[in-house]
Protein backbone atom coordinates (compact mmCIF):
# COMPACT_ATOMS: atom_id res chain seq x y z
CA UNK A 1 0.00 0.00 0.00
CA UNK A 2 1.54 3.39 -0.87
CA UNK A 3 0.22 5.04 2.28
CA UNK A 4 1.64 2.38 4.61
CA UNK A 5 4.97 2.52 2.74
CA UNK A 6 5.12 6.28 3.18
CA UNK A 7 4.22 5.95 6.89
CA UNK A 8 6.88 3.29 7.36
CA UNK A 9 9.51 5.43 5.62
CA UNK A 10 8.55 8.41 7.79
CA UNK A 11 8.81 6.35 11.01
CA UNK A 12 12.12 4.90 9.88
CA UNK A 13 13.48 8.37 9.18
CA UNK A 14 12.43 9.59 12.65
CA UNK A 15 14.12 6.60 14.34
CA UNK A 16 17.26 7.19 12.31
CA UNK A 17 17.32 10.89 13.25
CA UNK A 18 16.86 10.01 16.98
CA UNK A 19 19.72 7.51 16.82
CA UNK A 20 21.95 10.05 15.10
CA UNK A 21 21.05 12.67 17.75
CA UNK A 22 21.94 10.30 20.60
CA UNK A 23 25.17 9.35 18.91
CA UNK A 24 26.10 13.01 18.40
CA UNK A 25 25.37 13.83 22.06
CA UNK A 26 27.50 10.89 23.26
CA UNK A 27 30.32 11.88 20.92
CA UNK A 28 30.20 15.48 22.24
CA UNK A 29 30.31 14.34 25.90
CA UNK A 30 33.18 11.97 25.18
CA UNK A 31 35.05 14.68 23.33
CA UNK A 32 34.58 17.08 26.29
CA UNK A 33 35.90 14.54 28.80
CA UNK A 34 38.79 13.71 26.51
CA UNK A 35 39.52 17.44 26.18
CA UNK A 36 39.58 17.73 29.96
CA UNK A 37 41.98 14.79 30.11
CA UNK A 38 44.19 16.17 27.36
CA UNK A 39 44.20 19.70 28.80
CA UNK A 40 47.13 19.25 31.31
CA UNK A 41 49.33 17.83 28.57
CA UNK A 42 49.01 20.89 26.40
CA UNK A 43 52.11 23.22 26.35
CA UNK A 44 49.94 26.31 26.66
CA UNK A 45 48.34 24.90 29.77
CA UNK A 46 51.77 24.06 31.24
CA UNK A 47 53.16 27.54 30.51
CA UNK A 48 50.12 29.19 32.06
CA UNK A 49 50.41 26.91 35.12
CA UNK A 50 54.12 27.78 35.50
CA UNK A 51 53.38 31.49 35.31
CA UNK A 52 50.66 31.18 37.91
CA UNK A 53 52.96 29.14 40.17
CA UNK A 54 55.71 31.77 39.98
CA UNK A 55 53.23 34.50 40.71
CA UNK A 56 51.98 32.53 43.71
CA UNK A 57 55.49 31.96 45.03
CA UNK A 58 56.29 35.65 44.76
CA UNK A 59 53.08 36.55 46.50
CA UNK A 60 53.79 34.01 49.28
CA UNK A 61 57.34 35.28 49.75
CA UNK A 62 56.17 38.85 49.99
CA UNK A 63 53.49 37.79 52.42
CA UNK A 64 56.02 36.00 54.65
CA UNK A 65 58.36 39.01 54.62
CA UNK A 66 55.50 41.30 55.49
CA UNK A 67 54.49 39.03 58.39
CA UNK A 68 58.10 38.87 59.66
CA UNK A 69 58.57 42.63 59.44
CA UNK A 70 55.23 43.18 61.08
CA UNK A 71 56.14 40.80 63.89
CA UNK A 72 59.48 42.55 64.38
CA UNK A 73 57.86 45.96 64.57
CA UNK A 74 55.33 44.66 67.08
CA UNK A 75 58.09 43.14 69.15
CA UNK A 76 60.07 46.36 69.09
CA UNK A 77 57.03 48.35 70.09
CA UNK A 78 56.23 46.00 72.92
CA UNK A 79 59.84 46.22 73.97
CA UNK A 80 59.82 49.99 74.05
CA UNK A 81 56.58 50.09 75.94
CA UNK A 82 57.80 47.61 78.50
CA UNK A 83 61.03 49.52 78.92
CA UNK A 84 59.21 52.69 79.55
CA UNK A 85 56.97 51.02 82.11
CA UNK A 86 59.58 49.13 84.01
CA UNK A 87 62.24 51.79 83.92
CA UNK A 88 65.81 51.17 84.25
CA UNK A 89 65.78 48.42 86.99
CA UNK A 90 64.96 45.46 85.02
CA UNK A 91 66.14 46.85 81.71
CA UNK A 92 68.99 44.50 81.12
CA UNK A 93 66.91 41.49 81.75
CA UNK A 94 64.32 42.75 79.44
CA UNK A 95 66.86 43.48 76.76
CA UNK A 96 68.12 40.00 76.96
CA UNK A 97 64.63 38.66 76.63
CA UNK A 98 64.05 40.83 73.64
CA UNK A 99 67.28 39.77 72.07
CA UNK A 100 66.36 36.17 72.60
CA UNK A 101 63.02 36.81 71.07
CA UNK A 102 64.63 38.55 68.11
CA UNK A 103 67.00 35.67 67.75
CA UNK A 104 64.08 33.34 67.88
CA UNK A 105 62.34 35.33 65.18
CA UNK A 106 65.42 35.28 63.04
CA UNK A 107 65.71 31.59 63.56
CA UNK A 108 62.10 31.32 62.59
CA UNK A 109 62.87 33.35 59.48
CA UNK A 110 65.71 31.04 58.59
CA UNK A 111 63.47 28.05 59.16
CA UNK A 112 60.94 29.63 56.87
CA UNK A 113 63.60 30.15 54.23
CA UNK A 114 64.64 26.57 54.65
CA UNK A 115 61.07 25.43 54.32
CA UNK A 116 60.71 27.61 51.26
CA UNK A 117 63.75 25.97 49.74
CA UNK A 118 62.36 22.57 50.64
CA UNK A 119 59.06 23.58 49.15
CA UNK A 120 60.88 24.65 46.01
CA UNK A 121 62.74 21.35 45.95
CA UNK A 122 59.49 19.51 46.49
CA UNK A 123 57.93 21.63 43.79
CA UNK A 124 60.69 20.66 41.40
CA UNK A 125 60.11 17.04 42.28
CA UNK A 126 56.41 17.57 41.79
CA UNK A 127 57.17 19.12 38.41
CA UNK A 128 59.29 16.14 37.46
CA UNK A 129 56.56 13.78 38.55
CA UNK A 130 54.04 15.92 36.73
CA UNK A 131 56.11 15.79 33.55
CA UNK A 132 56.40 12.02 33.86
CA UNK A 133 52.69 11.82 34.47
CA UNK A 134 52.12 14.02 31.46
CA UNK A 135 54.28 11.82 29.27
CA UNK A 136 52.45 8.74 30.47
CA UNK A 137 49.16 10.50 29.84
CA UNK A 138 50.25 11.46 26.36
CA UNK A 139 51.19 7.87 25.61
CA UNK A 140 47.93 6.60 27.01
CA UNK A 141 46.02 9.33 25.18
CA UNK A 142 47.71 8.42 21.91
CA UNK A 143 46.88 4.77 22.43
CA UNK A 144 43.34 5.67 23.44
CA UNK A 145 43.03 7.99 20.48
CA UNK A 146 44.19 5.30 18.08
CA UNK A 147 41.78 2.81 19.61
CA UNK A 148 39.02 5.42 19.52
CA UNK A 149 39.74 6.20 15.87
CA UNK A 150 39.67 2.51 15.00
CA UNK A 151 36.41 2.01 16.94
CA UNK A 152 34.94 5.12 15.37
CA UNK A 153 35.92 3.98 11.89
CA UNK A 154 34.37 0.56 12.46
CA UNK A 155 31.26 2.14 13.96
CA UNK A 156 31.04 4.57 11.05
CA UNK A 157 31.36 1.72 8.58
CA UNK A 158 28.62 -0.25 10.32
CA UNK A 159 26.32 2.74 10.56
CA UNK A 160 27.04 3.70 6.95
CA UNK A 161 26.14 0.20 5.86
CA UNK A 162 22.94 0.32 7.90
CA UNK A 163 22.09 3.76 6.50
CA UNK A 164 22.80 2.67 2.92
CA UNK A 165 20.67 -0.47 3.37
CA UNK A 166 17.86 1.60 4.91
CA UNK A 167 18.12 4.15 2.12
CA UNK A 168 18.07 1.43 -0.53
CA UNK A 169 15.02 -0.17 1.10
CA UNK A 170 13.32 3.19 1.43
CA UNK A 171 14.08 4.10 -2.18
CA UNK A 172 12.79 0.74 -3.34
CA UNK A 173 9.59 1.16 -1.34
CA UNK A 174 9.19 4.71 -2.60
CA UNK A 175 9.77 3.68 -6.22
CA UNK A 176 7.26 0.85 -5.84
CA UNK A 177 4.73 3.24 -4.32
CA UNK A 178 5.35 5.81 -7.06
CA UNK A 179 5.01 3.14 -9.71
CA UNK A 180 1.71 1.94 -8.22
CA UNK A 181 0.39 5.48 -7.93
CA UNK A 182 1.50 6.32 -11.48
CA UNK A 183 -0.07 3.14 -12.80
CA UNK A 184 -3.36 3.84 -11.03
CA UNK A 185 -3.33 7.47 -12.21
CA UNK A 186 -2.60 6.41 -15.80
CA UNK A 187 -5.35 3.81 -15.71
CA UNK A 188 -7.83 6.26 -14.26
CA UNK A 189 -6.87 8.96 -16.75
CA UNK A 190 -7.13 6.52 -19.68
CA UNK A 191 -10.50 5.26 -18.48
CA UNK A 192 -11.86 8.78 -18.01
CA UNK A 193 -10.51 9.80 -21.41
CA UNK A 194 -12.15 6.83 -23.13
CA UNK A 195 -15.44 7.42 -21.33
CA UNK A 196 -15.33 11.10 -22.21
CA UNK A 197 -14.52 10.36 -25.85
CA UNK A 198 -17.34 7.82 -26.10
CA UNK A 199 -19.77 10.17 -24.39
CA UNK A 200 -18.87 13.13 -26.61
CA UNK A 201 -19.00 11.03 -29.76
CA UNK A 202 -22.41 9.66 -28.75
CA UNK A 203 -23.68 13.15 -27.97
CA UNK A 204 -22.32 14.46 -31.24
CA UNK A 205 -23.85 11.63 -33.27
CA UNK A 206 -27.17 12.06 -31.47
CA UNK A 207 -27.10 15.80 -32.07
CA UNK A 208 -26.33 15.23 -35.75
CA UNK A 209 -29.15 12.70 -36.07
CA UNK A 210 -31.57 15.03 -34.29
CA UNK A 211 -30.57 17.92 -36.54
CA UNK A 212 -30.95 15.81 -39.66
CA UNK A 213 -34.35 14.51 -38.54
CA UNK A 214 -35.53 18.03 -37.69
CA UNK A 215 -34.29 19.29 -41.03
CA UNK A 216 -36.02 16.44 -42.89
CA UNK A 217 -39.25 16.98 -41.00
CA UNK A 218 -39.16 20.71 -41.66
CA UNK A 219 -38.43 20.14 -45.35
CA UNK A 220 -41.23 17.57 -45.65
CA UNK A 221 -43.63 19.84 -43.82
CA UNK A 222 -42.63 22.84 -45.94
CA UNK A 223 -42.93 20.85 -49.18
CA UNK A 224 -46.32 19.44 -48.21
CA UNK A 225 -47.54 22.86 -47.21
CA UNK A 226 -46.37 24.41 -50.48
CA UNK A 227 -47.88 21.60 -52.54
CA UNK A 228 -51.13 21.85 -50.62
CA UNK A 229 -51.31 25.61 -51.09
CA UNK A 230 -50.51 25.31 -54.80
CA UNK A 231 -53.12 22.61 -55.27
CA UNK A 232 -55.72 24.57 -53.35
CA UNK A 233 -55.06 27.69 -55.41
CA UNK A 234 -55.18 25.76 -58.68
CA UNK A 235 -58.25 23.86 -57.52
CA UNK A 236 -60.02 27.09 -56.62
CA UNK A 237 -59.21 28.60 -60.02
CA UNK A 238 -60.31 25.44 -61.83
CA UNK A 239 -63.52 25.19 -59.81
CA UNK A 240 -64.37 28.80 -60.52
CA UNK A 241 -63.76 28.30 -64.22
CA UNK A 242 -65.70 25.03 -64.08
CA UNK A 243 -68.69 26.63 -62.42
CA UNK A 244 -68.76 29.47 -64.94
CA UNK A 245 -68.35 27.07 -67.86
CA UNK A 246 -71.07 24.73 -66.56
CA UNK A 247 -73.48 27.59 -66.22
CA UNK A 248 -72.78 28.71 -69.78
CA UNK A 249 -72.98 25.15 -71.16
CA UNK A 250 -76.28 24.53 -69.41
CA UNK A 251 -77.71 27.78 -70.71
CA UNK A 252 -76.51 27.04 -74.27
CA UNK A 253 -77.81 23.47 -74.30
CA UNK A 254 -81.15 24.43 -72.82
CA UNK A 255 -81.60 27.19 -75.42
CA UNK A 256 -80.85 24.82 -78.29
CA UNK A 257 -77.17 25.45 -79.11
CA UNK A 258 -77.53 28.37 -81.57
CA UNK A 259 -73.93 28.92 -82.57
CA UNK A 260 -74.16 31.76 -85.01
CA UNK A 261 -76.46 33.89 -82.90
CA UNK A 262 -74.61 33.40 -79.58
CA UNK A 263 -70.90 33.71 -80.39
CA UNK A 264 -69.98 35.02 -76.92
CA UNK A 265 -71.70 32.09 -75.24
CA UNK A 266 -69.88 29.63 -77.52
CA UNK A 267 -66.53 31.23 -76.62
CA UNK A 268 -67.39 30.96 -72.91
CA UNK A 269 -68.34 27.31 -73.40
CA UNK A 270 -65.01 26.59 -75.14
CA UNK A 271 -63.14 28.27 -72.28
CA UNK A 272 -65.12 26.18 -69.80
CA UNK A 273 -64.57 23.00 -71.83
CA UNK A 274 -60.83 23.43 -71.38
CA UNK A 275 -61.07 23.13 -67.59
CA UNK A 276 -62.15 19.65 -66.55
CA UNK A 277 -63.30 17.01 -69.03
CA UNK A 278 -65.18 14.68 -66.75
CA UNK A 279 -67.41 17.29 -65.12
CA UNK A 280 -68.46 18.72 -68.48
CA UNK A 281 -69.10 15.25 -69.91
CA UNK A 282 -71.22 14.30 -66.93
CA UNK A 283 -73.17 17.55 -67.21
CA UNK A 284 -73.65 17.12 -70.94
CA UNK A 285 -74.73 13.50 -70.47
CA UNK A 286 -77.25 14.57 -67.84
CA UNK A 287 -78.64 17.24 -70.14
CA UNK A 288 -78.74 14.79 -73.04
CA UNK A 289 -80.58 12.24 -70.90
CA UNK A 290 -83.07 14.90 -69.92
CA UNK A 291 -83.46 15.86 -73.59
CA UNK A 292 -83.87 12.19 -74.58
CA UNK A 293 -86.52 11.68 -71.94
CA UNK A 294 -88.35 14.76 -73.14
CA UNK A 295 -88.01 13.54 -76.76
CA UNK A 296 -89.46 10.15 -75.82
CA UNK A 297 -92.47 11.83 -74.33
CA UNK A 298 -92.95 13.92 -77.48
CA UNK A 299 -92.39 11.06 -79.91
CA UNK A 300 -94.87 8.71 -78.26
CA UNK A 301 -97.51 10.48 -80.28
CA UNK A 302 -95.72 9.65 -83.54
CA UNK A 303 -95.83 6.29 -85.16
CA UNK A 304 -93.25 3.65 -84.28
CA UNK A 305 -92.15 3.19 -87.88
CA UNK A 306 -91.31 6.83 -88.39
CA UNK A 307 -89.56 6.93 -85.03
CA UNK A 308 -87.52 3.81 -85.85
CA UNK A 309 -86.53 5.19 -89.23
CA UNK A 310 -85.48 8.52 -87.76
CA UNK A 311 -83.53 6.79 -84.99
CA UNK A 312 -81.80 4.49 -87.47
CA UNK A 313 -80.75 7.41 -89.66
CA UNK A 314 -79.57 9.29 -86.57
CA UNK A 315 -77.57 6.26 -85.39
CA UNK A 316 -75.89 5.82 -88.76
CA UNK A 317 -75.06 9.50 -88.95
CA UNK A 318 -73.70 9.43 -85.40
CA UNK A 319 -71.48 6.40 -86.22
CA UNK A 320 -70.12 8.22 -89.27
CA UNK A 321 -69.34 11.28 -87.15
CA UNK A 322 -67.53 9.12 -84.60
CA UNK A 323 -65.48 7.44 -87.31
CA UNK A 324 -64.54 10.79 -88.77
CA UNK A 325 -63.53 12.09 -85.33
CA UNK A 326 -61.44 8.95 -84.78
CA UNK A 327 -59.68 9.50 -88.07
CA UNK A 328 -58.97 13.12 -87.04
CA UNK A 329 -56.90 11.83 -84.00
CA UNK A 330 -59.71 12.22 -81.51
CA UNK A 331 -60.41 9.80 -78.66
CA UNK A 332 -62.75 7.03 -79.93
CA UNK A 333 -66.16 6.56 -78.40
CA UNK A 334 -68.42 3.56 -78.64
CA UNK A 335 -71.55 4.14 -80.64
CA UNK A 336 -74.62 4.38 -78.50
CA UNK A 337 -78.27 4.55 -79.47
CA UNK A 338 -79.61 7.89 -78.31
CA UNK A 339 -83.17 9.08 -78.80
CA UNK A 340 -83.18 12.73 -79.76
CA UNK A 341 -85.79 15.35 -80.39
CA UNK A 342 -86.22 16.95 -83.83
CA UNK A 343 -84.50 20.11 -82.58
CA UNK A 344 -81.42 18.18 -81.41
CA UNK A 345 -81.43 16.24 -84.68
CA UNK A 346 -81.37 19.44 -86.70
CA UNK A 347 -78.57 20.93 -84.57
CA UNK A 348 -76.42 17.79 -84.89
CA UNK A 349 -77.00 17.64 -88.62
CA UNK A 350 -75.99 21.26 -88.96
CA UNK A 351 -72.85 20.81 -86.86
CA UNK A 352 -71.82 17.65 -88.76
CA UNK A 353 -72.05 19.42 -92.10
CA UNK A 354 -70.03 22.31 -90.73
CA UNK A 355 -67.43 19.95 -89.33
CA UNK A 356 -66.95 18.11 -92.64
CA UNK A 357 -65.74 21.29 -94.26
CA UNK A 358 -63.18 22.02 -91.51
CA UNK A 359 -62.19 18.44 -90.69
CA UNK A 360 -58.95 18.31 -92.63
CA UNK A 361 -57.35 21.52 -91.33
CA UNK A 362 -58.59 21.05 -87.75
CA UNK A 363 -57.25 17.50 -87.50
CA UNK A 364 -53.84 18.60 -88.72
CA UNK A 365 -53.81 21.53 -86.32
CA UNK A 366 -54.84 19.26 -83.40
CA UNK A 367 -52.03 16.85 -84.24
CA UNK A 368 -49.55 19.71 -84.28
CA UNK A 369 -50.92 20.95 -80.97
CA UNK A 370 -50.57 17.48 -79.46
CA UNK A 371 -46.98 17.20 -80.68
CA UNK A 372 -46.16 20.64 -79.28
CA UNK A 373 -47.72 19.75 -75.96
CA UNK A 374 -45.77 16.49 -75.86
CA UNK A 375 -42.58 18.38 -76.66
CA UNK A 376 -43.25 20.93 -73.93
CA UNK A 377 -44.05 18.09 -71.55
CA UNK A 378 -40.69 16.50 -72.34
CA UNK A 379 -38.97 19.86 -71.78
CA UNK A 380 -40.68 20.20 -68.43
CA UNK A 381 -39.66 16.64 -67.59
CA UNK A 382 -36.05 17.53 -68.40
CA UNK A 383 -36.30 20.62 -66.21
CA UNK A 384 -37.65 18.51 -63.37
CA UNK A 385 -34.86 15.95 -63.82
CA UNK A 386 -32.31 18.78 -63.80
CA UNK A 387 -33.81 20.11 -60.55
CA UNK A 388 -33.66 16.60 -59.07
CA UNK A 389 -30.02 16.26 -60.09
CA UNK A 390 -29.20 19.62 -58.54
CA UNK A 391 -30.96 18.52 -55.38
CA UNK A 392 -28.93 15.29 -55.35
CA UNK A 393 -25.71 17.27 -55.87
CA UNK A 394 -26.67 19.55 -52.99
CA UNK A 395 -27.34 16.53 -50.77
CA UNK A 396 -23.98 15.03 -51.77
CA UNK A 397 -22.23 18.32 -51.00
CA UNK A 398 -23.96 18.42 -47.66
CA UNK A 399 -22.83 14.86 -46.90
CA UNK A 400 -19.29 15.71 -48.00
CA UNK A 401 -19.24 18.77 -45.74
CA UNK A 402 -20.53 16.59 -42.90
CA UNK A 403 -17.72 14.10 -43.54
CA UNK A 404 -15.14 16.91 -43.64
CA UNK A 405 -16.43 18.26 -40.36
CA UNK A 406 -16.29 14.81 -38.85
CA UNK A 407 -12.71 14.33 -40.08
CA UNK A 408 -11.69 17.72 -38.71
CA UNK A 409 -13.31 16.85 -35.41
CA UNK A 410 -11.43 13.55 -35.27
CA UNK A 411 -8.13 15.28 -36.15
CA UNK A 412 -8.70 17.89 -33.44
CA UNK A 413 -9.54 15.18 -30.90
CA UNK A 414 -6.44 13.21 -31.89
CA UNK A 415 -4.26 16.30 -31.61
CA UNK A 416 -5.73 17.16 -28.21
CA UNK A 417 -5.15 13.58 -27.11
CA UNK A 418 -1.49 13.72 -28.17
CA UNK A 419 -1.01 17.04 -26.35
CA UNK A 420 -2.58 15.62 -23.20
CA UNK A 421 -0.41 12.51 -23.39
CA UNK A 422 2.70 14.66 -23.87
CA UNK A 423 1.79 16.79 -20.86
CA UNK A 424 1.16 13.64 -18.84
CA UNK A 425 4.58 12.28 -19.81
CA UNK A 426 6.19 15.57 -18.79
CA UNK A 427 4.43 15.42 -15.44
CA UNK A 428 5.56 11.82 -15.00
CA UNK A 429 9.19 12.68 -15.80
CA UNK A 430 9.17 15.67 -13.44
CA UNK A 431 7.58 13.53 -10.72
CA UNK A 432 10.18 10.78 -11.21
CA UNK A 433 13.03 13.26 -10.64
CA UNK A 434 11.64 14.24 -7.25
CA UNK A 435 12.11 10.97 -5.38
CA UNK A 436 11.68 12.43 -1.87
CA UNK A 437 8.37 14.23 -2.49
CA UNK A 438 5.71 11.51 -2.75
CA UNK A 439 2.74 13.54 -1.55
CA UNK A 440 3.80 16.61 -3.57
CA UNK A 441 4.14 14.42 -6.63
CA UNK A 442 0.62 13.04 -6.17
CA UNK A 443 -0.80 16.52 -5.72
CA UNK A 444 0.99 17.86 -8.78
CA UNK A 445 -0.08 14.82 -10.83
CA UNK A 446 -3.68 15.24 -9.73
CA UNK A 447 -3.58 18.97 -10.50
CA UNK A 448 -2.06 18.26 -13.91
CA UNK A 449 -4.75 15.69 -14.69
CA UNK A 450 -7.49 18.12 -13.66
CA UNK A 451 -5.99 20.87 -15.82
CA UNK A 452 -5.71 18.49 -18.77
CA UNK A 453 -9.32 17.41 -18.30
CA UNK A 454 -10.52 21.03 -18.22
CA UNK A 455 -8.55 21.85 -21.37
CA UNK A 456 -9.92 18.75 -23.10
CA UNK A 457 -13.50 19.62 -22.13
CA UNK A 458 -13.06 23.19 -23.37
CA UNK A 459 -11.61 21.97 -26.68
CA UNK A 460 -14.42 19.42 -27.16
CA UNK A 461 -17.10 22.02 -26.38
CA UNK A 462 -15.52 24.50 -28.80
CA UNK A 463 -15.31 21.90 -31.58
CA UNK A 464 -18.88 20.77 -30.91
CA UNK A 465 -20.19 24.35 -30.98
CA UNK A 466 -18.33 25.13 -34.21
CA UNK A 467 -19.59 21.94 -35.83
CA UNK A 468 -23.22 22.52 -34.79
CA UNK A 469 -23.07 26.12 -35.96
CA UNK A 470 -21.58 25.09 -39.31
CA UNK A 471 -24.16 22.31 -39.72
CA UNK A 472 -26.97 24.71 -38.93
CA UNK A 473 -25.71 27.29 -41.41
CA UNK A 474 -25.11 24.68 -44.12
CA UNK A 475 -28.58 23.18 -43.61
CA UNK A 476 -30.18 26.60 -43.75
CA UNK A 477 -28.28 27.45 -46.94
CA UNK A 478 -29.15 24.09 -48.54
CA UNK A 479 -32.82 24.37 -47.53
CA UNK A 480 -33.05 27.93 -48.84
CA UNK A 481 -31.35 26.98 -52.12
CA UNK A 482 -33.58 23.93 -52.60
CA UNK A 483 -36.70 25.90 -51.74
CA UNK A 484 -35.81 28.70 -54.16
CA UNK A 485 -34.94 26.22 -56.93
CA UNK A 486 -38.12 24.17 -56.46
CA UNK A 487 -40.28 27.29 -56.29
CA UNK A 488 -38.64 28.70 -59.41
CA UNK A 489 -39.13 25.43 -61.32
CA UNK A 490 -42.74 25.24 -60.21
CA UNK A 491 -43.42 28.80 -61.23
CA UNK A 492 -41.72 28.29 -64.60
CA UNK A 493 -43.60 25.05 -65.20
CA UNK A 494 -46.94 26.53 -64.21
CA UNK A 495 -46.30 29.64 -66.31
CA UNK A 496 -45.33 27.61 -69.39
CA UNK A 497 -48.24 25.17 -69.07
CA UNK A 498 -50.69 27.99 -68.55
CA UNK A 499 -49.31 29.81 -71.60
CA UNK A 500 -49.53 26.60 -73.67
CA UNK A 501 -53.01 25.95 -72.40
CA UNK A 502 -54.18 29.47 -73.25
CA UNK A 503 -52.51 29.31 -76.69
CA UNK A 504 -54.18 26.01 -77.54
CA UNK A 505 -57.50 27.28 -76.24
CA UNK A 506 -57.17 30.44 -78.31
CA UNK A 507 -56.40 28.42 -81.44
CA UNK A 508 -59.34 26.14 -80.84
CA UNK A 509 -61.60 29.14 -80.29
CA UNK A 510 -60.38 30.71 -83.52
CA UNK A 511 -61.15 27.48 -85.46
CA UNK A 512 -64.82 27.73 -84.55
CA UNK A 513 -65.55 23.99 -84.44
CA UNK A 514 -68.66 23.03 -82.45
CA UNK A 515 -68.81 19.23 -82.77
CA UNK A 516 -69.30 17.14 -79.65
CA UNK A 517 -66.37 14.90 -80.46
CA UNK A 518 -64.12 17.90 -81.09
CA UNK A 519 -65.17 19.39 -77.71
CA UNK A 520 -64.34 16.10 -75.99
CA UNK A 521 -60.97 16.08 -77.70
CA UNK A 522 -60.32 19.64 -76.47
CA UNK A 523 -61.38 18.62 -72.96
CA UNK A 524 -58.92 15.74 -73.01
CA UNK A 525 -56.04 17.97 -74.14
CA UNK A 526 -56.77 20.66 -71.56
CA UNK A 527 -57.24 18.04 -68.82
CA UNK A 528 -53.88 16.48 -69.66
CA UNK A 529 -52.20 19.86 -69.56
CA UNK A 530 -53.86 20.70 -66.26
CA UNK A 531 -52.77 17.32 -64.87
CA UNK A 532 -49.20 18.18 -65.80
CA UNK A 533 -49.57 21.47 -63.93
CA UNK A 534 -50.93 19.69 -60.85
CA UNK A 535 -48.13 17.11 -60.91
Amino acid sequence: NPRSALLYSKTLGECLSDCLLLQVEGAVSRAYSRWLQDLPSLPEYKAALQREREKWEKVQEQHVQQQVSLALREAEERLRSSEEEQGGAGGDQRVEELQEEVHRWRQLEEDLKTEVEEVAHLQSQVDDLQSQLDREREVKAALLKAELLAARASWNREKQQEISSLQAYQEEQLKRAQKDVRKEANGEAERQRKELLLQKEAELQQALRDREEDWKRQEDRRGKEERRQGREEERDVVLQELKAGLKEVQSVLLRGGAHKENGGEVEGRRRASGSVRELLMVTCNDLLLKAVAQAKKEWKKISEERLGRVLKETQERHEKELNQIHKAHCYPQKPTVIHRSPVIHRNLQHSSTAQKTEEGGCGKQCAETVSELQKKSRDLQRHLEKACRQLQVTVKDHKASMQCLKDEHEVALRKEKEDNLQKLEELKSSAAKESSGGSDMEQSLHAGLEEMREQYMKAVEKIRGDMLRYLKESKERAAEMIRVEVLRERQDTARKMRRYYLTCLQELLEDGGQATGYAAYTCQISTGAQGVIWD
